[in-house]
């Protein structure tokens, strides 16, 4: 879509008052169908309807104190309707009402048209334009390609060291430290990533698109968990409640195990809430429980969390419900027991159970018996100002720290729950990262609904297995080192299912205020279409510009036949970016392999530097007569590009007055490419500087400005002198010392 387009109309009617508009139609027709249709029988349901009024009225702009009354009026108009259905003994079933209600086939029938249009909507951004970012990657992308570290060298060490898909899959089944900037370790991203390299090529386009068919599955298993354990209304509304989520579309539209992860996950509650509702199924469910709960592991780490829940959440709703275990619950309650064992033991024989819950050191437990310098490195500054003892912090050091800690995750924990209203248009995402936000703003009236609904039925274990993952699962966010989206992206789980309850309700108060059934899916197209207007501000694609450092690397290469040697002081993420285009150039044909310059090497050559690195220019002359070497950029390899000429290599300056690299060959003869294609520089001759030689005294004077005072012929002495070692003083083979007649 036009961007000035998408900007005059984010600022003539913001998304935030669009769905406002909506939600405020939606609440004056319950109030004006209910009361007239139905009169004082409506009155129960009219509280529900000024909430969703009042609320919808916050989000208009409104200014000063009025905003602030009209929230606190909206939450006392929800209590009192959720305690008066309460008290009344309202149950989850829809209230009887004078006006036909759709029969049962058609209400699911009307659910999957929702979950098709979710899986529609939510494909269009995620394909869209899923192989550019402005020729370089996202921060998280860039590791997960050249790896961080020896012990993980990213899919393109695995790709040299020649490890097959099936080898590569296998190491995946083992725990590790689970961080987002090593999604290619993880199971349901790195896995299937690899295998396309290896089968389709190196692009863009292959490093995101298991993460975008990662998330379009994940909509589908959030609508048949909605659907099965919420009804059909919270199933479609999951569906395009999480498909249009921006935070689920960014991470799947960008190689991320995070995409990964949310499905995992999603599977893992879906296997769980199965074996625990269904008794006749329970024996061999638990074996399909066991495998998904494992599975969800083998991703990013804060998974294990949401794993580590379901198993004592399962616990104790077995404790509870003990009247309902018989053999088959029994059988499956054996399983899950014998098969936790069984991984912690294959785990522990690998010596990977260390890594289960360490996420590279980032959580309390871990830095808070620490040194002041690593948990100075964690936060930036020092946390604690007792004395670290021999055992590290004592008991009240460690209160201090905790206290600090929270003063630094609570702050950024509250603005990622906090209903943020975004007043106009993004950045546009190719050039900047999008701020993310675990839900739209509007959609806190439903999640507020869902949750205080799912509290006042805390014996429906579905509804309070939402609630302890929201309350249980914050405590471990909110105990490391910062709280921000990639550590709570899961939350936009039980944050759609809680909005989803909610929209069920808010349909059960339409449906009670006998509005018919077209209009009702009308205000929800309504709504959804706010969310796709949302979604088209925030992801803007504007076309990347012609230069950029990776495509002129690029290019160039293309250009050059042979090996190369490619360089580049630009962002990490364009080198990584170029690192795929040279896998996919070597797949192509094995002999014109590439290799990327270490930063150290790349800094001890350029212009920082006094003099290039001896060391490493001799080295890069020895690879001239094969490699092609492509540096970047130019004015930063100045010194280089003229010592390099001095040993007789070609040097030429490519690109334009505002983007420059240097190519690098033998020559014509050994490179294959005539002067006239490459344009060599002209020939920089820097002349040697004498190094003086320091004297302990006097002054420096050349041996070439003395006279000699006297000759002397030697005599019984050879021309050639053979040295010895003589009495402690130096002395020539025939006894006179140097220096002496």
């Amino acid at each position: 879509m036009n961007a000035p387009f998408v900007e005059a109309a984010a600022a003539l009617v913001p998304d935030y008052v669009a769905s406002a508009a909506v939600l405020i139609v939606a609440a004056l027709l319950a109030l004006a169908f209910g009361l007239r249709r139905r009169g004082r029988e409506f009155f129960v349901y009219v509280p529900a309807a000024l909430y969703v009024l009042l609320g919808a009225a916050a989000y208009w702009p409104l200014r000063g104190r009025g905003a602030g009354a009209v929230i606190w009026l909206a939450g006392a108009s929800l209590v009192i309707f959720l305690v008066a259905q309460r008290r009344a003994g309202a149950d989850d079933l829809a209230p009887e009402v004078p006006a036909p209600e759709p029969e049962p086939r058609a209400r699911w029938r009307g659910a999957r048209v929702y979950l098709a249009a979710a899986l529609i909507l939510s494909g269009i951004f995620l394909f869209k334009n899923l192989g550019s970012y402005a020729g370089t990657l996202l921060t998280w992308e860039s590791p997960v390609i050249s790896g961080e570290s020896s012990t993980s060298p990213g899919f393109a060490g695995s790709v040299g060291s020649g490890e097959s898909v099936l080898t590569y899959t296998a190491k995946r089944l083992l725990w590790d430290n689970g961080v987002l900037s090593a999604g290619n370790t993880s199971l349901f991203y790195g896995a299937p990533t690899y295998a396309l390299f290896r089968v389709v090529g190196f692009s863009t386009w292959t490093l995101r698109i298991a993460a975008a068919v990662a998330a379009l599955l994940s909509v589908a298993v959030t609508y048949v968990l909605a659907r099965r354990f919420f009804g059909p209304v919270a199933g479609g509304a999951a569906a395009l409640l999480f498909g249009l989520n921006a935070a689920v579309l960014f991470y799947g539209r960008y190689g991320s195990s995070a995409a990964g992860t949310i499905l995992a996950v999603l599977l893992a509650v879906l296997a769980t809430f199965v074996f625990l509702d269904d008794d006749h199924s329970a024996w061999w469910m638990a074996i399909v429980c066991a495998a998904a709960l494992y599975l969800a592991t083998l991703q990013y780490s804060p998974a294990r969390l949401v794993v580590l829940m379901l198993l004592g959440f399962t616990a104790v709703v077995l404790l509870v419900q003990w009247r309902r275990l018989w053999w088959r619950r029994a059988v499956g309650a054996a399983i899950l027991i014998a098969a936790a064992i069984a991984v912690w033991k294959i785990e522990s024989a690998y010596s990977a159970q260390t890594l289960f819950l360490f996420a590279r050191g980032e959580q309390f437990l871990f830095f808070s018996n620490q040194g002041p310098d690593y948990i100075k490195n964690l936060f930036g500054h020092d946390m604690v100002a007792r004395p670290f003892g021999p055992t590290g912090l004592d008991f009240f050091g460690k209160l201090e720290l905790l206290y600090n800690v929270l003063q630094v995750t609570v702050p950024g924990y509250v603005g990622l729950l906090d209903p943020h209203l975004s007043g106009g248009p993004a950045s546009p995402i190719l050039n900047a990262e999008l701020p993310l936000r675990l839900y739209y703003g509007p959609a806190a009236l439903f999640i507020v609904w869902g949750i205080v609904y799912s509290a006042l039925h805390p014996r429906s274990w579905r509804y309070a297995f939402l609630v302890v993952w929201l309350v249980v699962g914050s405590v471990p966010i909110l105990l490391t080192n910062r709280a921000d989206a990639h550590r709570m992206i899961l939350f936009v789980i039980p944050l759609s299912l809680f909005a989803a309850i909610g929209v069920r309700e808010g349909a059960r108060v339409l449906a009670a205020a006998s509005v018919p059934l077209r209009a009702r899916h009308l205000l929800a197209a309504l709504l959804a279409a706010t969310l796709v207007y949302h979604l088209v501000i925030r992801f803007r694609y504007a076309q990347p510009p012609a230069e950029l450092p990776g495509f002129l690397l690029a290019g160039e290469m293309g250009r050059s036949p042979g090996p190369v040697i490619a360089g580049s002081l630009w962002d990490h993420r364009e080198a990584s970016w170029l690192r795929l285009q040279i896998l996919e150039r070597e797949r192509r044909d094995p002999q014109w392999s590439g290799e990327i310059l270490h930063d150290l090497v790349l800094h001890s050559l350029s212009d920082e530097s006094s003099m290039p690195s001896d060391l490493n220019v001799r080295d890069l002359v020895r690879k001239l007569d094969r490699h092609t070497i492509l540096i970047g950029p130019a004015e930063r390899f100045q010194k280089f590009a003229a010592v390099m000429q001095t040993y007789g290599a070609r040097v030429a300056e490519r690109g334009s007055n505002q983007l420059r690299i240097l190519r690098i060959d033998g020559g014509a003869t050994a490179s294959g490419v005539p002067d006239e294609a490459v344009k060599p520089m002209p020939t920089i001759v820097i002349p040697p500087t004498p190094t003086p030689l320091p004297l302990r005294g006097g002054p420096q004077i050349a041996l070439t400005d003395l006279q000699p005072s006297r000759r002397r012929t030697p005599t019984g002495i050879t021309t050639a002198r053979r040295f010895a070692w003589a009495g402690g003083r130096f002395r020539t083979a025939s006894g006179c010392t140097p220096g002496r007649e």
